[in-house]
């Protein structure tokens, strides 16, 4: 008489029952695959009544980045707040929170952010475009400033002026990508006037 037999055959089974509970599990963990650290960091603004908390909101499918972070300004003498969040579809990245500039006759926050729509994908991405996004030190006014469809390079405020001058990159060769095969465009933003300046562009391959 073989026992082997009963014991592979009651071995699969096992087998196959734990692969339909692992399955449910990841099921179950995909459909809640969003999870939020809440308010997890204070940042003062320099020379203001203001502090702002952030929050944040992962995702384990994304490689750590977070899927939507809102801000609270909060007045810390009058205790009034004003939660901020960007457009459906972006999400923020990075924040500036002592910009020695003013905007609004207040002090200037500039954001960036990134559109995790841009390629119909509703999820982020390396390749995603980032997007230069002010706000006062209230949390009022929130603008974008970069054009739409152009990826932010880099951004600076010369604080004699009042001006932000920034660098994007388009996708020029339509490739899905900003890099550096993409060409590069300079633009001036003046903080006062609220207009935009285009200033110069650089061709892929071009000699200076």
């Amino acid at each position: 008489m073989n026992c082997y037999k009963p014991l592979a055959a009651l071995s699969a089974k096992i087998l196959v029952v734990l692969g339909l509970l692992c399955l449910g599990a990841l099921g179950q963990v995909r459909a809640q695959e969003k999870y939020s650290l809440g308010y997890n960091k204070l940042s003062s603004i320099d020379s203001t009544d203001m502090v702002v908390a952030s929050q944040e909101a992962y995702s384990k499918w994304t490689a750590g980045f977070p899927d939507m972070v809102s801000l609270l300004f909060v007045n810390t003498k009058t205790g009034q707040s004003k939660l901020l969040e960007l457009p459906p579809g972006y999400v923020i990245n990075n924040t500036n929170f002592n910009v020695p500039a003013r905007y609004q006759g207040e002090r200037l926050v500039v954001l960036r952010g990134k559109n995790k729509d841009w390629n119909k994908k509703a999820k982020l991405e390396w390749e995603d475009p980032n997007v230069l996004f002010i706000v006062t030190a209230s949390g009022q006014h929130l603008k974008q400033v970069s054009p739409g469809g152009e990826s932010l390079v880099e951004w600076t405020v010369n604080k004699q002026t009042g001006a932000i001058l920034f660098i994007t990159r388009p996708d020029s060769n339509q490739d899905n990508k900003f890099d550096f095969k993409d060409e590069s465009k300079v633009y001036l933003y003046h903080l006062a006037s609220g207009e935009l300046t285009f200033v110069s562009k650089t061709t892929v391959g071009a000699t200076p």
